[in-house]
């Protein structure tokens, strides 16, 4: 991982005063030494746009082709200003300072000059007094005075850093034996907007990660957009689960959150499956070079490719003229966060992962000792060490009994975290999840089988560290005979079950579902459901015992795997593959020797789908599951356990699609054999 620094410093002059932050919306002058503000909209400045003393570029090393070497901290003083815009000058030529009279009358004094640099906001104060800035940026001192500089940024702001006559990030500590001049820079890191994003999007608590909690379409922007001529920038998406469907680019603020794939007329997006120009599997970082120095912006992307990571396409968005964002969408592809975005936010504690730089040198690509290693500006902390995390021993325990497990943190700069500690059972559904906090969490499980118990904690520095103890829960899986569909206390309302209890006709206005009695842990087994009206949407599969099916929605969905009959199969309601709806009946043979279940759906008597339910470590329990779609009081789907004969060949199907068959119970439960 490498991680180049890039600023843009303000220049300043040795002898100047400042009246504090332009008004929201000024644009950035390297040569004038006005603040660096975005406007109203959230968008940046023309960075790229130097009216008085030329551009302020710096190359990918963090050296100042303009006025500022970011490297050094030394700044060209050549044009700075007062407030009033007029160049400031001093009663004695050359040193700023003010001479006592030849008749002994007041000491000597000394200009002491404050700027406020940078995209963020906050502000600076003096001890002793006189400078308050942004409102008072300029003050005489005594001669011999020490005068300490404080920089607090606003909310939502970091303190980047001095520069001029004082470097670093702690208190500026000066000796008015000669006029100084400071720069205080504050940055704002790029965060996915709260507020342009669709209704059903969730933002990770860093503000840096999306997830979604609905079964179409959903995206979200960056709160900053680049303007056009503006500069040379580079963020990185990345995909938090191996899917296809996520989408992650660019676009103006004209695109639809929902978009399917954004047109040339409104930015440039990836889906993260797609393997035209770069492998999907061994990509899961994408770097976005974007060059906005002219009023079209050309993309180049970076992904692996022949084993390596590369440019792997140039793209020059001729139909866009408008400030862009960067772009997070697509479709459900996790339960939980599924995509990130990288914004150069601090380049030290979390890196890109590629050098965009070196890359753009390699593909003789123009303009690698411009780049910013960021969205519009870029920021490089002090190194902020991860937390450290114990947790105790994995154990076994009966079910039904109470377990505790304990876990002790502690971090480099913020010392104890245990208290901070936050506990999930894994086990348990997405929407009941069973959590706690603390160095002591006790629970009492449920279900049989594994269960995670996960322990996270977050230092102040968003550095993030988990571990796991697992629990085994030990016991006798009940056996059922009949096995048929009974109610829980989950399941859907308005479900009518024939007289055997061997399908399913649906009268509730939303999707409901409703489980068997006999579930599976460890063993292979296998069962069927038939359609028995012409598609609709209703459909049947695997679910935990614990777990919402009153609606069977996406906001709450438990660790399942289904097929629509409609023509699609589905893992934990998103999306996985399509099969010809013209087919009625449906087989599953369920693999649950290890530890989880891995799901082979048999249609049209071929293997259509393998879905890992990784997420399922208890036991499962096949699914009937629809909305009202039939006015016939008889039954809209059946299943069949394997009390009759089965449509489907399972060990055929599988033997046939290479997977070996010889371990399947051809039954579920007490008909499996």
């Amino acid at each position: 991982m490498r991680a180049n620094i890039w600023t843009a410093w303000i220049a300043v002059s040795l002898a100047v005063g400042c009246s504090g932050a332009p008004p929201e919306g000024t644009p950035f002058d390297a040569g004038r030494g006005d603040s660096y503000r975005r406007d109203a909209s959230g968008s940046l400045p023309d960075a790229g746009r130097n009216e008085e003393a030329g551009r302020n570029e710096d190359d990918a090393s963090g050296q100042g082709g303009g006025e500022s070497d970011v490297a050094t901290g030394q700044f060209d003083a050549t044009d700075a200003r007062d407030a009033g815009g007029d160049a400031l000058t001093s009663d004695a030529p050359g040193d700023g300072s003010m001479d006592a009279p030849s008749d002994g009358g007041p000491a000597v004094q000394y200009q002491l000059n404050v700027v406020l640099s940078g995209r963020g906001h906050g502000s600076v104060t003096a001890s002793p007094g006189g400078i308050a800035c942004g409102s008072t940026c300029s003050a005489l001192y005594a001669a011999g005075t020490p005068v300490v500089l404080s920089a607090s940024p606003d909310s939502g702001s970091v303190f980047a850093g001095w520069a001029g006559d004082c470097t670093g990030r702690g208190p500026c500590n000066l000796t008015m034996s000669a006029s100084h001049s400071v720069t205080a820079r504050f940055f704002r890191p790029v965060l996915l907007s709260e507020v342009d994003k669709s209704a059903d999007v969730i933002l990770t608590r860093d503000r840096l990660g999306m997830q979604q909690l609905t079964l179409g379409r959903a995206g979200v922007r960056s709160d900053i957009a680049i303007q056009p001529g503006s500069g040379l920038f580079y963020f990185e998406g990345r995909r938090l689960v191996q899917a296809r469907f996520i989408l992650i680019g660019v676009a103006t603020a004209s695109v639809p959150l929902d978009s399917e794939a954004l047109s040339a007329t409104q930015g440039f997006s990836i889906d993260t499956g797609d393997s035209s120009s770069f492998d999907p599997i061994a990509t899961s970082a994408y770097g976005f070079v974007v060059d906005y120095r002219q009023p079209h912006p050309t993309i180049h992307l970076i992904g692996v490719a022949a084993g390596a990571p590369r440019i792997v396409s140039s793209t020059t968005l001729s139909g866009v003229s408008e400030p862009l964002s960067i772009f997070l969408g697509g479709l459900r592809r996790n339960v939980g966060p599924q995509a990130a975005i990288n914004a150069g936010n601090d380049t030290v504690n979390f890196p890109f992962a590629y050098d965009p730089a070196a890359l753009m040198k390699a593909a003789g690509i123009a303009g690698a000792d411009q780049l910013v290693l960021g969205w519009g500006d870029t920021f490089a902390g002090v190194y902020n060490a991860p937390p450290s995390l114990q947790v105790s021993a994995d154990q076994s325990a009966p079910l039904g009994t109470a377990v505790t497990v304990t876990a002790t943190a502690a971090d480099t700069e913020d010392g104890d975290l245990t208290a901070k500690i936050e506990w999930e059972d894994r086990a348990t559904p997405v929407g009941a999840r069973v959590s706690g906090a603390g160095n002591r969490f006790t629970f009492t499980p449920d279900a049989l089988g594994l269960h995670e118990v996960v322990a996270t904690v977050t230092d102040s520095g968003n550095k993030v560290m988990t571990h796991a103890v697992r629990v085994t829960v030990t016991g006798t899986l009940p056996s059922f005979n009949p096995v048929r569909m009974v109610a829980d206390a989950s399941s859907g309302s308005g479900i009518v079950l024939p007289a055997d209890g061997l399908g399913a006709h649906f009268t509730a206005p939303e999707k409901a579902g409703i489980r068997a009695n006999q579930g599976l842990l460890h063993g292979f087994q296998y069962f069927e459901v038939h359609r028995e009206i012409p598609p609709a949407n209703l459909g049947g599969g695997l679910v935990t015992a614990d777990g919402n099916l009153n609606p069977y929605g996406p906001r709450d969905v438990p660790a399942s795997c289904s097929v629509n009959v409609g023509g699609g199969t589905w893992r934990d309601l998103m999306f996985s593959t399509n099969f010809p709806s013209t087919e009625s009946y449906y087989g599953f043979a369920v693999d649950y020797r290890g530890t989880f279940p891995v799901v082979y759906v048999i249609v049209g008597g071929v293997l259509v789908d393998t879905i890992a339910m990784s997420d399922a470590t208890v036991p499962v329990y096949p699914m009937l599951y629809g909305n009202p779609v039939s006015s016939a009081t008889t039954p809209d789907e059946t299943i069949n356990f394997g009390a009759q004969p089965f449509h489907y060949n399972p060990r055929a199907v599988l033997t046939a699609a290479s997977i070996d068959s010889s371990a399947l119970q051809v039954g579920w439960g007490p008909y499996a054999r």
